[in-house]
């Protein structure tokens, strides 16, 4: 946003997610902690119908997810991700 101009977010209505991926649950997480409602749209029914792109894409967006999620959640990401093993 440019200097000076203000946000028209008035938190009357969430922000819409489209798509629970690695950047769609960052999102999420972030407007979480910010205290911002949202809502997640998701097309596919189970997490398992297309779970490869964690291991594609997780690594890429490593560092923001963690800045994202905080240093308590971040500490358990090293058991759950191959990319830092």
């Amino acid at each position: 946003m440019a200097e000076g101009t203000k946000s028209k977010f008035d938190g009357s209505h969430p922000i819409l997610i489209i798509g629970a991926g690695v950047v769609g649950l960052t999102l999420a997480q972030g407007c979480h902690e910010a205290g911002i409602p949202f809502q997640i749209f998701e097309k596919l029914d189970a997490a398992s119908e297309n779970s490869q792109g964690w291991g594609l894409t997780l690594h890429w967006s490593l560092n923001s997810l963690e800045r994202t999620i905080g240093p308590k959640l971040a500490a358990l990401l090293p058991d759950m991700c191959s990319a830092r093993k």
